[in-house]
């Protein structure tokens, strides 16, 4: 039992390298690598203003509401565009991930993300020699 699940995952690890390899070539060495990079980035560059769009009509941003505003376009996506799914997933999780960059973008105060300023104390005026 030990053998077949040591061949699988090694399996798995091949699958993995030969995706990558090929998504590689897709982007970097294709005659056409350039208009899919260009692609690939124009899509991604309105999923991530539409997010924010959304973002600004919410009221209170915090973690959980960034996160449906997230799903909720990214199914938009999903139906309305020609658009592999395991792009849209890696583009909406790399947004997910850094939710708190969106909430700075969307101009709003978070509930979740409070910042903390240090005073710069009160500074005394200097003594004359005279």
């Amino acid at each position: 039992m030990k053998t077949r699940t040591k061949i699988a995952a090694g399996m798995g690890a091949s699958l993995v390298a030969a995706s990558a390899a090929g998504l590689g070539y897709y982007f970097y060495a294709s005659k056409s690598a350039k208009a899919h990079r260009r692609i690939a980035a124009k899509w991604a560059g309105d999923f991530k203003r539409d997010v924010i769009k959304r973002a600004k009509q919410v009221g209170n941003l915090n973690r959980a509401s960034v996160l449906a505003t997230i799903d909720t376009i990214s199914g938009a996506y999903e139906t309305a565009r020609n658009l592999k799914k395991s792009d849209l997933t890696r583009a909406a999780s790399e947004l997910k991930t850094h939710w708190q960059e969106v909430v700075r973008e969307a101009g709003k105060k978070s509930a979740g993300a409070k910042r903390v300023v240090k005073s710069a104390g009160k500074k005394t005026p200097k003594k004359s020699g005279k």
